[in-house]
């Protein structure tokens, strides 16, 4: 299994056991990390308050990454299209992010409900944090 993680499920992550950590690793292919996705998390660095959960964020994906299931993918040109598929109250960040997922192949994980609402209505593989877990563990 391919996936993406939305901003809001790195968040989620940090929230796991090691074990059930270990189970994502185990269990997913690869993880596609866009550009659009590291500059949103990188946001964080302005923010004292959160410098602690990025320090988190990174260490989780580092893991990943040293295990060769992280795939950096640098941001597509605008599908025009494509983004007039998706619901208007979706940011262009997200739809981006959207896109990539599509280009990739890529389970779009994520609890917001605009990317679960709009990823549906166009028959895009996507699925809530939640359900993602209890598929994997």
């Amino acid at each position: 299994m391919i996936v993406l993680f939305d901003c809001n499920s790195y968040d989620k992550l940090i929230k796991l056991s090691r074990n059930d950590l270990q189970k994502i690793k185990d269990r997913v292919e690869k993880i596609i990390m866009p550009q659009v996705v590291r500059e949103q998390l990188n946001m964080m660095i302005e923010r004292p308050d959160k410098i602690e959960k990025l320090s988190k964020i990174n260490q989780i994906i580092a893991e990943f990454d040293i295990a060769g299931k992280i795939a950096h993918i640098a941001n597509l040109d605008a599908n025009q299209t494509y983004f007039d598929s998706l619901p208007k109250k979706m940011r262009n960040g997200d739809k981006e992010i959207a896109l990539i997922a599509k280009e990739e192949g890529a389970v779009m994980i994520t609890d917001d409900e605009s990317f679960l609402e709009g990823l549906k209505l166009i028959n895009q593989r996507v699925c809530g944090f939640e359900g993602f877990l209890r598929f994997l563990v």
